[in-house]
């Protein structure tokens, strides 16, 4: 207990330097989220929360990325605004300068943690990636044999996220669109620049704290069953879309619904009823941690 304690110091003391990104993550997963997160946590588990706010109120100079990502290899690279990096598995991305820290943590992620690992085989069949970011999981998905279809929203980490793909000598197919309950046009919001992984939420009434909120910029959305609509089948559906999550799949016919064999999420809130709302559409559903959510077809 006492260990806990002075981890949970540790890691208030590095909120205190790190306001932005401490407030980003009440805003993002609500106080009710965060406070479960920490009171299922180890001593171990919050001293490198603390540490992870450490380094990352540190400019995301090269220097400073290379300190805490020792295995990740800078190449050179002459675009403006980009750094060039090759992963321990010989993944090659751009990233961006400014946004160092959320870049790197996300690629990090995906293929050396490996968050996506529970995943059913996908070698010539179809993957959905709702969120995708600067391309992490598409060139994960498509390295196994996988036709991706993308959906990213920010046009910034979209156009990345094409670059990435060409980068490593695979093709996916890019949309620059959001994934929602309707098709329409919406305004995204920005959040301040030092905020965490994810800059933007296209749904801001489902988190508290917006006034974090910046600047905004009109994207087009997408019905997930419109998505659906021209597809046969779905291996996988992967979701991280800050809050999409509930209005997508609610608004999605149970017809279409069965179309998707497995479903990988990264849930920011409700996450009950998103499991009540699966499980009353044939999926067998399993939580991990405190974040994600792996949904398979009963059979």
């Amino acid at each position: 207990m006492l260990a806990k304690l002075k981890a949970a110091g540790a890691l208030a003391l590095a909120a205190i330097a790190r306001p932005g990104m401490a407030l980003y993550a009440l805003r993002e997963r609500g106080l009710a989220h965060v406070w479960r997160r920490f009171v299922s946590s180890d001593a171990g588990s919050i001293g490198a929360m603390a540490r992870d706010l450490r380094f990352r109120s540190m400019p995301p100079t090269q220097e400073n990325l290379q300190s805490y990502y020792r295995d990740v290899v800078f190449e050179p690279c002459a675009l403006a605004g980009r750094y060039l990096v090759r992963l321990p598995g010989g993944e090659r991305f751009y990233i961006r300068t400014a946004r160092g820290w959320s870049d790197l943590g996300t690629l990090y992620d995906t293929f050396v943690v490996q968050i996506y690992r529970y995943h059913p085989d996908v070698d010539g069949k179809t993957v959905i990636d709702v969120g995708a970011n600067i391309g992490d999981t598409a060139v994960y998905f498509a390295q196994q044999g996988a036709r991706v279809i993308a959906y990213e929203p920010d046009p910034q980490m979209c156009a990345l996220g094409r670059d990435n793909a060409e980068l490593n000598g695979l093709q996916v197919e890019f949309h620059d669109a959001g994934v929602g309950g309707a098709t329409q046009q919406l305004r995204l919001s920005a959040t301040p620049e030092g905020a965490d992984s994810m800059s933007v939420t296209l749904f801001p009434g489902e988190s508290p704290l917006n006034r974090m909120h910046t600047a905004t910029v009109p994207v087009r959305i997408v019905a997930l069953q419109d998505v659906l609509a021209p597809l046969d089948s779905v291996a996988l559906l992967k979701m991280d879309c800050e809050g999409c999550e509930y209005s997508a799949l609610r608004s999605t016919a149970p017809a279409a619904l069965r179309k998707i064999g497995h479903i990988i999420m990264e849930y920011h809130a409700r996450g009950d009823e998103l499991i009540e709302l699966l499980r009353a559409a044939g999926f067998v559903v399993h939580v991990e941690g405190s974040m994600y959510l792996y949904a398979d077809r009963g059979p």
